[in-house]
């Protein structure tokens, strides 16, 4: 394996752990959003959706392989044939 292998290894493996702790808190936040929409608190709806959609975004963007990260730590080179 070599260091580009390595690094997509280890940010897939990040993105498991934010896919683990979005489902973990996402029954906590959907009860929480319901309670605090039909209270019509919507600054309360807000701060749900945040709670419970950062990490599951996060997960997304890690698990496809977190492409501008990857390019600004590993830019193609000229001579690469996958540039």
């Amino acid at each position: 394996m070599n260091t580009t292998e390595i690094f997509r290894l280890a940010v897939r493996l990040l993105g498991l752990v934010f896919l683990y702790r979005g489902l973990e808190t996402f029954p906590t936040a959907t009860i929480h959003f319901i309670k605090a929409f039909f209270a019509g608190e919507m600054a309360e709806v807000l701060n749900s959706l945040i709670v419970g959609a950062w990490p599951l975004a996060v997960a997304y963007w890690l698990l496809a392989g977190a492409p501008g990260l990857f390019n600004r730590i590993f830019p193609a080179s000229p001579n690469d044939p996958k540039a």
